[in-house]
């Protein structure tokens, strides 16, 4: 109860001076008390929801409307809960950091909630639970995250067809359609992008003492550059405790100690991040929608060498990798702001590195190559980065550095796991070039793209020379090397 009326005040009488990111805080936060007020839940993710919209964050606004799709589920009679249970599981297993878990009442909580609530079947009835569906669908549209939209007209379908809504369902498939539409027409495009994200620490022990050495996730806008969300962030501290103080940036993604920082100052440390996944995991997300869905880890990366130097030679560089972590949550979630709750940070040899760069490159390319229609210039490009580089740049410069027998140091061939890793990553590579060599081929004389034939014809001799050099270093090529 605290909690609520607290948040109440401060959305009440504070407003004003709010960052939207503290407003959504305060929505979450009400609408978690409100676990077993589920009437007074929805409201307060329905106020989430307008909020969200009003700053056209489409998919937060998509998410809100999900949970109060789960919460009306939930608390429908008995034997309607047992028809649309489905859906939860649904929802929850694509949308969700984890599965959903169904809160166990007890018939006395049944009997107590329908007594409570009896008289107002309307908002826990089919005809809201479409609604909010409906309403859902259109926001995940917005919000170009059109296989999520796919997923709720699944629903709709499925409650439609039980209930015989022979209109609604032809308006149901119509938005599914649009959907599969704008996906084909952003595969041959590549003109996708679902948000950026940014790590911000704050420090100001005696100015923000809220803040003061926290740090967040935040998901801004598609292409929301460096610039654009400093000056936010800045304009929202500066409505918080007046224009009479200068708000500090600090670029360096390093490690900063809150004690030598000036206390009556403010400090934000604001670093640009990418969604951090496994070797296993990228394999099953290979599409800009998997890449953005249910992101639960980030990562930023500095590049640094044995010697001091910020950047060296290929045998030179390494880098060191800070991983970060929310907990039980993941974007896109129903706030764009979510607490960092883990830092691991890891070094990677030059080696190591050159294998991260080998396999970004094979998942680029075989992301590619795996779509029925893949975009031709897009695809051309990759395979250019990998067939056609300068003489001391690229897979070939990389394996000759570190796979070139004569000239491997003792520490290096010591090191021989992390080069047989590296002559595996290539082996992958040289192969998922062949298939996008081949796909090329394909596409250019299937369309009658004659003018595109030239520059094929310089990938595929790029391809071949890219193969025999691998194989003069002993690296294995299981395709033929010619097309």
């Amino acid at each position: 109860q605290l909690q609520i009326i607290n948040n109440s005040i401060k959305l009440a009488f504070y407003r004003s001076k709010m960052s939207r990111e503290e407003v959504a805080d305060c929505y979450c936060e009400i609408s978690q008390a409100f676990s077993r007020n589920p009437d007074l839940k929805m409201q307060t993710l329905f106020a989430l929801c307008a909020e969200h919209k009003q700053q056209q964050n489409f998919a937060e606004a998509g998410m809100c409307l999900v949970h109060c799709v789960v919460t009306i589920i939930e608390h429908m009679q008995q034997t309607d809960f047992e028809k649309f249970s489905c859906i939860i599981r649904d929802i929850s297993k694509e949308l969700f950091f984890q599965e959903w878990k169904f809160q166990d009442r007890t018939e006395i909580d049944r009997i107590i909630f329908f007594n409570q609530y009896g008289e107002n079947k309307k908002l826990f009835s089919e005809t809201t639970l479409v609604q909010r569906l409906k309403e859902a669908l259109a926001a995940f549209l917005n919000a170009e995250l059109y296989e999520s939209s796919i997923l709720v007209g699944k629903q709709l379908v499925f409650i439609g067809e039980k209930f015989r809504m022979y209109t609604d369902l032809i308006f149901f498939h119509q938005q599914m359609s649009e959907a599969f539409r704008c996906i084909s027409k952003a595969e041959e495009t590549g003109m996708r992008f679902l948000g950026t994200y940014y790590r911000v620490r704050y420090f100001g022990k005696n100015k923000i003492p809220e803040l003061h050495n926290k740090s967040f996730i935040y998901k801004e806008f598609k292409l929301t550059k460096l610039g654009e969300i400093t000056d936010r962030l800045k304009n929202d501290i500066i409505k918080q405790i007046g224009d009479s103080l200068t708000v500090n940036i600090i670029t360096d993604a390093g490690i900063i100690d809150p004690e030598s920082l000036d206390k009556d100052s403010v400090y934000l440390q604001i670093t640009h991040i990418e969604p951090y996944f496994t070797n296993e995991n990228l394999q099953q997300r290979m599409s800009v929608y998997l890449m953005n869905t249910r992101v639960s880890t980030f990562a930023f990366q500095t590049p640094f060498t044995t010697s001091g130097k910020k950047y060296g030679t290929i045998e030179e560089q390494c880098k060191r990798v800070t991983q970060l972590t929310i907990f039980g949550d993941s974007f896109p979630s129903i706030r764009t702001r979510i607490p960092i709750h883990s830092y691991e940070t890891f070094d990677l040899s030059p080696v190591q590195n050159a294998s991260g760069s080998i396999g970004a490159q094979t998942n680029k390319l075989k992301s590619q190559v795996l779509i029925f229609y893949p975009n031709l210039n897009e695809l051309q490009m990759l395979l250019q980065g990998v067939v056609k580089t300068t003489v001391n740049e690229g897979p070939l410069a990389i394996a000759r550095a570190f796979l070139d027998p004569s000239k491997l140091s003792s520490s290096e061939i010591n090191d021989a796991n992390d080069r047989q890793i590296l002559s595996k990553q290539l082996t992958d590579l040289v192969d998922v070039c062949g298939e996008a060599v081949d796909r090329c081929d394909f596409l250019i004389k299937s369309n009658h793209k004659i003018d595109m034939l030239p520059f094929h014809e310089e990938l595929q001799k790029g391809y071949v020379e890219f193969s025999e050099g691998l194989k003069q270093l002993g690296i294995v090529v299981r395709k033929k090397d010619s097309t």
